[in-house]
């Protein structure tokens, strides 16, 4: 029971990190991204084992056509990857012979944060009281988040600086809203009509780190059937275009003349 109770309190308080399987939990109730966001995910990879990254996305083919293993990290290593709003990642332990090997650790898409009601405990709403933020006001770099809503109910997004809470839009049911943001800035959602407290948001770089308890194993099984599937029907399509791009080329090649 306490297992459960801390569970759900962290969906109460979210990270880029709690939300590590969010691609999965989330499958088939998100819709596709229409509009294209670039941006750029940072991970860090803080398992005991190297692990390898592959992207892949449940509604298109967006393998890399140099091969499905995007990168390789070892232990403590970092990196950033360029990529858009909605791509998915995963990541698997690389240790040939392990019993670890090919672990799923990871199922996560990239900066969107799917809004969801989670029954916790009310904060109340505490206005800040300055001048509202605007683009030309920033001194940090931007990064790109997208919040997606997945109630069926308008709610309320607001920047929240640890003392009070920013009022910045209203997410329609079932609608997406984009936002520029920094690495280390925090949202709530609210109900926008009473505007009780749904959860608090921080943007962080992504943490890859090993199967801590039962619940992440749990879910690393499923996950591993399901992006397994994906992975391979996107490889079988990878293969069919590529054979039909060699037949293409060999047809139009043999009509040269040298």
């Amino acid at each position: 029971m306490l297992f459960l109770n801390n569970f759900y309190l962290s969906l109460c308080f979210q990270t880029s990190n709690t939300d590590r399987w969010n691609s999965f939990l989330n499958y088939g109730l998100k819709n596709p991204v229409n509009d294209s966001y670039l941006v750029h995910v940072f991970f860090k990879n803080e398992a005991d084992y190297p692990v390898n990254i592959y992207k892949t996305n449940y509604n298109k083919n967006t393998l890399n056509p140099n091969g499905v293993i995007e990168t390789t990290l070892g232990i403590g290593d970092r990196i950033r990857i360029p990529c858009s709003i909605g791509d998915t990642f995963t990541a698997k332990v690389n240790v040939p012979g392990s019993p670890y090997d090919n672990l799923l650790l990871l199922a996560y898409d990239v900066s969107r944060v799917y809004v969801n009601d989670y029954s916790c405990d009310n904060i109340d709403l505490k206005l800040c009281d300055r001048k509202p933020f605007n683009g030309d006001m920033r001194w940090t770099p931007p990064d790109s988040l997208m919040f997606s809503s997945l109630t069926n109910y308008n709610s309320s997004l607001y920047f929240w600086d640890g003392s009070c809470e920013e009022y910045i839009e209203n997410l329609n049911e079932h609608h997406d809203f984009h936002i520029m943001s920094t690495i280390g800035h925090s949202f709530r959602l609210r109900n926008a009509e009473t505007k009780k407290f749904l959860f608090e948001y921080k943007f962080e770089e992504v943490v890859i780190k090993g199967l801590e308890n039962d619940y992440d194993y749990e879910i690393s099984e499923k996950a591993t059937e399901l992006f397994d599937v994906i992975m391979i029907e996107n490889i079988k399509n990878n293969v069919e275009i590529q054979k039909k791009i060699i037949t293409e080329l060999e047809s139009r090649s043999s009509k040269v003349c040298f």
